[in-house]
């Protein structure tokens, strides 16, 4: 099984995340939200061989390497479970809102129909009326809603 299989962190080495992920210029490594990340060694041989697609493709990693998923309550404190991406589905089933945070910032995540918590992501971001970004499984389901 290819070692990046299923990673979530994977990002395209031609179009990545660029403007979201550095912090200063020059554009390499050592100035992006990765540089705490040291690539293992298998990244780092296609990090600098610049016959591989992944030559200096800043965002690169793998499981070995890379950011793991993790979950952690409202106060910051790591939240054991086996799998992250389940107990957030959950949260998101429950009508809490979720900060979800990436390479290059934080997203927030909120059921749109659940109600309730839209009201409560509404007031905590003093947004009343301006709409929110929306996303939905496939084509199909945004042909039901749009």
């Amino acid at each position: 099984m290819p070692r990046r299989y299923a990673y979530p962190f994977s990002t395209c080495t031609a179009c990545g995340p660029r403007y979201t992920v550095i912090n200063e210029m020059p554009y390499d490594r050592k100035r992006t939200t990765m540089s705490v990340f040291p690539l293992c060694a298998d990244c780092a041989r296609e990090y600098d061989d610049p016959a591989e697609r992944r030559f200096h493709a800043e965002s690169i990693a793998c499981p070995a390497c890379g950011p793991k998923l993790a979950l952690h309550d409202p106060t910051g404190k790591l939240i054991t479970c086996g799998d992250p991406l389940r107990e957030a589905r959950t949260a998101l089933s429950e009508g809490r809102i979720l900060a979800l945070r990436g390479l290059g910032g934080f997203q927030l995540a909120v059921d749109a129909f659940k109600q309730d918590s839209l009201r409560c992501l509404r007031e905590r971001k003093n947004r009343p009326h301006k709409p929110f970004a929306v996303m939905l499984r496939d084509i199909e389901t945004l042909r039901l809603y749009c």
